[in-house]
Parts: C-alpha cells; structure tokens; sequence
C-alpha cells in the first residue's frame, strides 16, 4: 500500500514537472547540436591548435595523481553549476537564464565530443566516453532535473495562475530545495567517476598512443 501511494505519488510529480523538463532536455540537446555544427568553421589552424591542446591535457590528466584534493575541487565546479541553477530558480531570472545555462553547457559537450570524434576518429570517441560520457550518466540527469524544476519555480513566481493552484510557494520551494540537495548527492557520484575514473583510463587510452 505504501509503495503504490509513493509511486503515485512520484508519477505526479513528473507529470507536473513534464514540460519542464521537456524544455531543458530540448535546450540541452540544441545546444550539443549547435555545438558540433560549430565545428565547420574551425580554420585548420584552429583545429592543430586544439587537437595539440587535447594531447597536452590527455598526458597531464593521465600522470595526475587522484586524491581527495582533485575530486572536492572538482565537485565543487560541479556543485556551483547546481548553485546557479537554484538561484536561478528562485528569482524571477530564472526563466530566461536557465535556458540559457543549459544551452551553454550542451554547446560545451557537443563541441567537445564532436571535435574529439571527426579529429580522432575511433580514439577521439573512446577519448569521449572517458573524459564526457561516464561522468554525464550522472551529472547530465542532475543538470536536467535541476533545471525543470528551477524553470517550474520560476514560473510558479511571475505566473498568478502558478501561485494560486497546487500547493503553497513555500511547499514548492522546499520541495524544489530538496531535489536540489538529492542532485547534488548524484553529483557526487558523477563527480567520483570525472576525478577518479576518468584519469584512470585515461591513463590507459595514453598506454595505447592517444
């Protein structure tokens, strides 16, 4: 009994926040689309520049050492994307701005893995599982999930129909506070995998002439 209320419980809560989370998907995936058509216009010099730049960082990354020290630096960078998500969603600003955020980071990602794939080929891909794709099991949800629910508080602030039905804004807010913290738990895990993992195989991809 228990468990079919929380599940009916939780399959409201995403029916609520659907659209939301339409919309960050959607921006996020713009973004990663932009972001690899940005690749034309790279002039070849751009491109030796950057590939040369890919080398130097795959064999500082490689010798890093893990410890505690990489893995809080890097959890905070992550933890202040959350940061300015949430504050973002609790002002008014958050409507157009969070789109914005995402469609930056999708650019990011999409520039970053299309650039390793066309000048790498098959090792420009391993290269981007490694360095973008484990840790983004984790963080990109975070990201997403994060984002509707700021773009849904947002609303929630500058719609009188948002405030005037559901629950009262103070229930939204602590629940939107509450998700907020449960991501930053699943950034932590991400955040395992970018700083610990990560320059482990990349350690490996090194061993193997990327």
């Amino acid at each position: 009994m228990l468990a079919t209320g929380s599940s009916l419980a939780f399959t409201n809560q995403f029916k609520r926040y659907r659209t939301s989370l339409m919309i960050a998907i959607a921006t996020l995936g713009l973004g990663a689309v932009f972001g690899g058509l940005a690749i034309g216009t790279l002039t070849m010099a751009d491109k030796a520049m950057l590939l040369n730049y890919v080398h130097r960082f795959i064999q500082v990354e490689s010798h890093t050492p893990v410890g505690s020290a990489l893995f809080t630096r890097t959890l905070i960078d992550n933890l202040k994307l959350l940061g300015l998500l949430y504050i973002l969603g609790v002002s008014v600003a958050g409507m157009p701005l969070v789109p914005v955020v995402l469609f930056f980071r999708g650019f990011v990602a999409g520039f970053a893995v299309g650039f390793l794939a066309t000048s790498m080929a098959w090792q420009g891909i391993w290269l981007s599982v490694v360095t973008v794709g484990l840790q983004s099991l984790f963080i990109v949800p975070a990201v997403l999930i994060t984002s509707a629910f700021a773009l849904d508080f947002s609303w929630n602030l500058v719609s009188p129909k948002g405030r005037d039905t559901g629950p009262a804004i103070w229930e939204k807010f602590a629940v939107f506070t509450i998700f907020v913290a449960l991501m930053g738990l699943v950034m932590m895990v991400g955040t395992a995998f970018e700083s610990g993992v990560a320059p482990f195989l990349m350690h490996l991809l090194s061993n193997w002439g990327i």
